[in-house]
């Protein structure tokens, strides 16, 4: 008898269990396929897990957003409100134009620290020089003053910077002075506010008195004639 005949039943059924091992494993693969996409399906939110939130209750109380605080500083930019610009003015080179402090009869300086406050009536077409400076019995006294002080200069609000006005030394028989010069050629109808300051870091003396350290403000409140 042939020795493959005599095999071929055992060869026949051991294909069959191979057969049915691979059936078997090909139907494991699918239902495992099958049942992560349902995982997925049905898992809720996102798959990356977001920080848990409180559940709201009735007594929860929705909060209201919170506003920042408005700057308390005036903003110190270059551009002039409304319309209305100073410029920078030499008077050195003509035109004979008043000061402010022309237009408030009674305005007097002050030699200790603190706020005046003035009021002024001006045409509208009315050109007006506006300075912040100071004065001495000399250039000496002067040049030493300075090193202990600054100035500032607002209009309606704004910081006009020294950068942009005219830096002026002079001098007559009586004293040296230092200061910025501008000028402001037409006023729009409707109220300003100009504000002058004088800063000193320790007490000096002008050749006259003594200054204590402290600010020295002017606030001019101007009424517009048209």
């Amino acid at each position: 008898m042939n020795a493959s005949m005599l095999s071929s039943p055992a060869r026949s059924q051991r294909w069959l269990w191979i057969l049915g091992a691979v059936i078997v494993l090909c139907l494991c693969g699918v239902l495992l396929a099958l049942s992560s996409g349902l995982i997925f399906y049905f898992q809720p939110g996102p798959l990356v897990s977001a920080p848990p939130t409180q559940a709201p209750t009735e007594t929860s109380v929705r909060e209201e957003p919170t506003m920042a605080p408005l700057p308390t500083e005036i903003p110190t930019v270059p551009e002039q409100p409304f319309g209305l610009v100073v410029e920078a003015f030499d008077p050195r080179r003509g035109g004979d134009y008043p000061h402010l402090i022309a237009f408030v009869p009674d305005w007097h300086g002050s030699e200790t620290p603190g706020v005046l406050l003035w009021e002024a009536t001006i045409p509208r077409d009315q050109p007006v020089v506006i300075t912040v400076g100071w004065c001495t019995t000399t250039e000496t006294v002067l040049d030493q003053n300075l090193q202990h002080m600054d100035f500032d200069l607002y209009v309606d609000g704004y910081r006009v910077f020294k950068e942009n006005l005219a830096q002026i030394r002079y001098s007559n028989a009586d004293n040296v002075c230092e200061g910025y010069y501008g000028i402001i050629w037409e006023w729009s109808l409707q109220a300003h506010e100009i504000i002058t300051i004088l800063l000193i870091e320790e007490e000096i003396n002008d050749g006259w008195s003594d200054y204590p350290a402290g600010d020295y403000g002017d606030i001019y409140q101007i009424t517009i004639l048209p």
